[in-house]
């Protein structure tokens, strides 16, 4: 079977160009640096990771605490809004009651009672333009979140109120 390589004599055709005379590769001894930086072994910095790690854990988990607090801060006020708009449908919907300013309160602080952390304030009902078909229902609602990690704590506290107008039906 002819080799894929050309033949030099007959010494050499039997074995591969970068073959020895045992027919073994090329033995060549490096020195690897870069084994030891990974294995941590280079003299003096047998600790460098862990206090680099000292180091940045506290920074990354202040700014994953402040991510979390703002999402929750987040949550509170879409739910505040959600929960305003819902008690000014009800309120567009019942409005001939004579209790519907008490019962469009009682839809707004329920459906903001699993708000965490957030103080809901006053809700307001109103009908501007008066009570016939065709007017309109504001609710409002004030709403202070408070931060719960205490690094934000000294931030202002956010405000979280919505308000909402629906056409009377």
């Amino acid at each position: 079977m002819p080799l894929p390589w050309p033949s030099r004599g007959p010494s050499t055709a039997s074995r591969a160009p970068w073959e020895d005379e045992a027919g073994k590769g090329p033995v060549h001894i490096v020195y690897d640096a870069w084994s030891e930086v990974v294995k941590g072994e280079r003299r003096g910095e047998r600790g460098q990771a862990l206090v680099e790690l000292a180091l940045v854990l506290p920074v990354l988990a202040l700014l994953l605490f402040a991510i979390i607090d703002f999402g929750l801060a987040l949550n509170a006020r879409i739910q505040v809004a959600n929960a305003v708009r819902e008690g000014a449908r009800l309120g567009a919907v019942i409005w001939p009651a004579p209790d519907v300013e008490i019962k469009v309160r009682d839809r707004v602080l329920s459906r903001t009672g699993l708000v965490i952390n957030a103080n809901v304030g006053p809700i307001e009902v109103s009908f501007p333009q008066g009570r016939f078909t065709g007017g309109s229902v504001m609710v409002k609602a004030e709403c202070s979140y408070r931060f719960m990690f205490p690094f934000l704590a000294d931030l202002a506290s956010m405000g979280c109120g919505s308000s909402a107008v629906m056409r009377l039906e």
